[in-house]
C-alpha cells in the first residue's frame, strides 16, 4: 500500500490535518520549549554580596569595574578580606526566589548551576537513545503519550523538592520524558503528511516552539518564585492528554512493521474525519491479507529488527549520519549557548529573553516560504555563515563608544540575528534528518542525532561559564563551529520534494530518487551531477 498515495486521496489538508496542526504543535513545541529552557529562570543568579551588619561600602571590597565584590568581605580589623561567612544578600530577594537564592548556589558553589543544566541535558541524551528505540518498537503515539505523562509527574514533583541532589535526579528523569514527547510527536507529525506538504506542516509545528518561548517570558515575569513557575509550565499539559482519542498511530510505521490492517484502519479514520470515501483502501486489502498470510508462513522473512548499527552499516547512510552528528552537536551548542547568554546581555533579562525568543518566530515563518524554494542544503549553508558572523559581532561591538553613545541595542540586534539564524538551521536540520533516514530506522536515527545534540547542550553551560574568565571565548567558539557546520553541508544530498525513504535500500539510493513534483525542484537538481558518484 502506497501511504503517500493514500494520504493524497484522503486530502492533504482536510479537517483532520487542520486540527492536528493546531493541537499537535502545542504538545510538540509549546510545552517542551517551556521545560527545555526553564533553567534560564529557575537557576537565575541575581546580583549579590556578602551578608554583613556593617554598611556595604565599608564592609564589602570594590572590584576593578566599580561594583561591590560578590564573594568576599573585609575582616573585623578591615585590613584583609575573607569569604562570605554569614551567607549572602541578594538584591532582588524581595521578589525573586530561584533555586540559586534558595540553596546559595553562588561563589564557590556557582559551578552547581551549570552542573544542574548539564545533568538535565544528560537526561535529554539518555531519552534520545531510549525513546528512539521504544518508538520503533511500540509506535510513535504510545511513546509520545508516555513522555507526556512522565513530564507531568516529574514536573509536579520537582516543584516540591528542597534538596539539590534530589532536584537534579528528578530533573534528569524529567528530561528523559520531555525528549520522548518532543521527538516522537515530531516524527509522527512528519509521517502523517505527503512530501510536498511536509515542509509546511513541520514549519507550522516548529513555529509553536518560538511562540512557547515568547509565552515563557510573561509566565516567568509574573511568577518569579521558581516553584510557582514550575507548576505553571507543567499543569497546562494535563488537559492535552484528552487529545489521545483523536491522534492516530503513524501508518508508515505500522506498515513498516507488517501491521498492514492497522495501517488501513488508521487511514480509514482519517478519511472518515475528512468526509472522504475510503473505498479505495479496500483495493489493497487483498494484497495486505496475502502479505499477512506470508508473514505467518514465513515469520523469519519479516522478523527483521533494526538497531543503531543500521544507521552506519551502509556507505552513504554512514557518511550522512556522521555529518548530521556534527551538525546537531553544533546547532545545540550554539542555540542553547545563546539562550543561556540572554541573562548576561546588557539590559533587562526578561526583555532580552523575550527578544531572543521572538527571533525564533520569524525564523520559523521564513522557513515556510524558503524550504519549498531553496531546499535544505542552501539554507543550512547560508544561515550557518550568517550566525557565525553575528556571534563575532556581539563581542566586537563595545557596550559604549568613546563619546558615550550606548551601543547595547546594536549588540542585542546582533544576538537577535544570531538566534534567528541558528534557530532556522536547527529546525531545518530536524526536518532534513527526518527525510534522510528511512522509515525503518527514522526514530533511531533522529534519536542518535538528538543524543549527539545533547553533547552540545551539556557543553553549553560550561562554555558560557568559561566566559567569566575570558569573555570572548564562547562567541568565538560558536562562530568557528557554526561556519564549519555550514560548509560540510555540501557532503549531503538534497531531499526537497523527494519521497520519504522507507527501507535501508531507499535511503542508500536517495540521490537517485527523482522529486515527486517539478514545483520548486531547483534544489533536488543540484544532485544530478553527483548521481554518478553513488
Amino acid at each position: 500500500m502506497d501511504i503517500d498515495e493514500c494520504l493524497k486521496k484522503i486530502g492533504g489538508f482536510g479537517r483532520y490535518q487542520v486540527i492536528l496542526l493546531i493541537v499537535a504543535p502545542i504538545i510538540q513545541g509549546v510545552f517542551t520549549s517551556w521545560q527545555m529552557l526553564s533553567s534560564v529562570f529557575i537557576l537565575y543568579a541575581p546580583s549579590h554580596h556578602c551578608k554583613t551588619d556593617e554598611k556595604i561600602d565599608v564592609a564589602i571590597p570594590i572590584e576593578e569595574d566599580g561594583t561591590f565584590a560578590k564573594c568576599s568581605m573585609y575582616t573585623f580589623d578591615g585590613n584583609e578580606t575573607t569569604s562570605c561567612v554569614d551567607g549572602w544578600v541578594y538584591e532582588e530577594s524581595d521578589k525573586v526566589t530561584s533555586l540559586v537564592t534558595e540553596l546559595d548556589l553562588v561563589c564557590d558553589q556557582a559551578i552547581l548551576s551549570p552542573n544542574a543544566i548539564s545533568i538535565f541535558f544528560c537526561g535529554i541524551l539518555a531519552g534520545s537513545v531510549i525513546t528512539g528505540q521504544l518508538s520503533d518498537l511500540f509506535g510513535r503515539k504510545t511513546v509520545t503519550w508516555l513522555g507526556m505523562m512522565g513530564t507531568i509527574v516529574c514536573g509536579i514533583i520537582l516543584a516540591f523538592i528542597h534538596n539539590y541532589i534530589a532536584f537534579v535526579i528528578v530533573w534528569f528523569f524529567l528530561a528523559n520524558f520531555v525528549m520522548g514527547q518532543l521527538t516522537c510527536s515530531f516524527i509522527l507529525l512528519l509521517e502523517l503528511f505527503r512530501p510536498e506538504q511536509r515542509s509546511l506542516a513541520c514549519c507550522i509545528a516548529t513555529t509553536a516552539w518560538g511562540f512557547g518561548l515568547c509565552l515563557l517570558t510573561p509566565i516567568a515575569y509574573l511568577l518569579q518564585n521558581w516553584r510557582h513557575f514550575q507548576l505553571a509550565i507543567t499543569l497546562p499539559m494535563i488537559p492535552a492528554l484528552l487529545f489521545w482519542w483523536f491522534l492516530v498511530e503513524s501508518p508508515r510505521w505500522l506498515q513498516s512493521v507488517g501491521r498492514h490492517e492497522d495501517a488501513r484502519r488508521v487511514l480509514e479514520k482519517m478519511a472518515r474525519f475528512n468526509k472522504v470515501d475510503c473505498s479505495f483502501l479496500e483495493e489493497g486489502s487483498k494484497q495486505e491479507r496475502l502479505l499477512a498470510k506470508d508473514k505467518q508462513m514465513n515469520p523469519e522473512s519479516h522478523a527483521k529488527k533494526y538497531s543503531v548499527f543500521d544507521t552506519v552499516r551502509t556507505p552513504n547512510l554512514r557518511r550522512w549520519t556522521l555529518v548530521l552528528f556534527f551538525m546537531w552537536t553544533v546547532n545545540s551548542l550554539v542555540y542553547y549557548g545563546l539562550a543561556l547568554n540572554s541573562s548576561a546581555l546588557a539590559g533587562d533579562r526578561f526583555l532580552n529573553f523575550f527578544i531572543l525568543g521572538l527571533a525564533e518566530v520569524p525564523a520559523y515563518l521564513f522557513q515556510i516560504w524558503a524550504l519549498p524554494r531553496f531546499g535544505r542544503r542552501q539554507l543550512l549553508l547560508f544561515f550557518h555563515i550568517i550566525a557565525s558572523v553575528a556571534c563575532i559581532m556581539t563581542i566586537v561591538i563595545p557596550v559604549e563608544t568613546s563619546n558615550g553613545t550606548n551601543l547595547t541595542p546594536l549588540i542585542t540586534t546582533m544576538a537577535f540575528i544570531g538566534k534567528f539564524c541558528i534557530t532556522l538551521t536547527y529546525t531545518v536540520v530536524w526536518i532534513y534528518s527526518s527525510e534522510l533516514f528511512p522509515t525503518v530506522i527514522r526514530t533511531i536515527g533522529i534519536g542518535e542525532c538528538s543524543m549527539m545534540a545533547r553533547i552540545g547542550g551539556i557543553s553549553a553551560p560550561y562554555v558560557m561559564y568559561s566566559g567569566k574568565s575570558v569573555s570572548w571565548v564562547p562567541m568565538v567558539l560558536f562562530a568557528v563551529l557554526s561556519a564549519i557546520a555550514g560548509l560540510i553541508m555540501l557532503l549531503l544530498p538534497e531531499t526537497l520534494n523527494r519521497p520519504l525513504p522507507e527501507s535501508i535500500e531507499d535511503g542508500e539510493n536517495l540521490r537517485n530518487t527523482p522529486p515527486v513534483t517539478s514545483a520548486y525542484s531547483i534544489a533536488p537538481n543540484e544532485d544530478d551531477s553527483e548521481n554518478t558518484k553513488v
